[in-house]
């Protein structure tokens, strides 16, 4: 299945309870102009009717897997990953669309860039919820092509997860998603930073899909999903601290906004142990 020139990709959408979006979603795929690739629909224990919708295409690239229940995504991409025979794992959000050429033009910047480890891109904003003129642009505004370093994970995160194309040599090196509650909803921007220590990642402005926004996004509360993605920086910073020292000014400011925020959440909410707790962590910076 591996060809230089005609790559097999293995495209994995992960999913639950969204049968209403994620036909659209499937769609999208299969009218690709590249066509070697297999569908693997990994599905957390759906209770409305995804497995009959998935059923409904007649389509032999497509691979269904039914699992139990975890509510973890990560463990949903996951089990699809360990499912995968492609070259190149391609993720797709249940929600989210490709354009047609999505997978021409990442594996074209992988042929002229051997040295790639993952490919992302910018997406269009698409609102369920809003008229055709009320859509509001591009997901990451005022971008330009360029190589995402492990710094520039620490200074934001413009990897959103429905562009990934990437090497499955890269899960090979550096592990896949984690399926850790400490990492949950952050599990994403952890992986990235675990490839960039490693490989080249490749940001295109070019949008590829759509970034669909709705009622049904997955959402934390402030302080659940900024206390997360503390545990990452840190769990980060620890594996790689000789990369971190390179722009320890950068880490230790990444560091000090989540928790002087959280310091600030807490205190709105009346709660003053767990604001003064924060607070002292973002006087205290220590990444290894």
């Amino acid at each position: 299945m591996t060809n230089s020139n005609n790559p097999f990709v293995s495209v994995i959408i992960a999913t639950y309870n969204r049968a209403d979006l994620l036909r659209e979603a499937v769609v999208s795929v299969l009218e690709q102009t590249y066509t070697n690739f297999e569908l693997i629909i990994s599905d957390d224990g759906s209770t409305d009717n995804t497995k009959e919708v998935v059923s409904g295409f007649q389509d032999s690239r497509i691979v269904f897997l039914g699992l139990n229940h975890s509510g973890i995504p990560a463990v949903t991409r996951n089990r699809g990953i360990d499912a995968s025979k492609g070259e190149y794992i391609a993720l797709l959000d249940s929600d989210d669309l490709w354009l047609p050429y999505k997978l021409e033009r990442c594996l074209y910047h992988f042929n002229m860039n051997p040295s790639l480890g993952l490919f992302c891109s910018n997406e269009y904003l698409l609102n369920s919820e809003a008229p055709p003129s009320d859509q509001k642009g591009l997901l990451q505004k005022r971008a330009e092509d360029q190589y995402v370093t492990f710094e520039n994970l620490f200074e934001g995160n413009p990897i959103s997860t429905s562009t990934v194309v990437m090497r499955k040599a890269c899960f090979l090196q550096v592990g896949k998603f984690s399926e850790s509650f400490d990492f949950y909803a952050v599990e994403d921007w952890h992986l990235w930073a675990r490839i960039a220590s490693t490989f080249r990642i490749f940001f295109s402005n070019e949008p590829l899909g759509y970034y669909r926004i709705h009622g049904k996004n997955i959402c934390l509360d402030t302080g659940r999903s900024l206390a997360n993605k503390y545990n990452a920086v840190i769990d980060v910073a620890g594996k790689f601290p000789d990369l971190v020292r390179e722009f320890d000014g950068v880490a230790k400011g990444c560091f000090r906004n989540i928790t002087f925020v959280l310091a600030k959440y807490w205190l709105k909410k009346f709660k003053i142990g767990k604001s003064f707790k924060w607070f002292s962590r973002s006087l205290y910076i220590k990444l290894d």
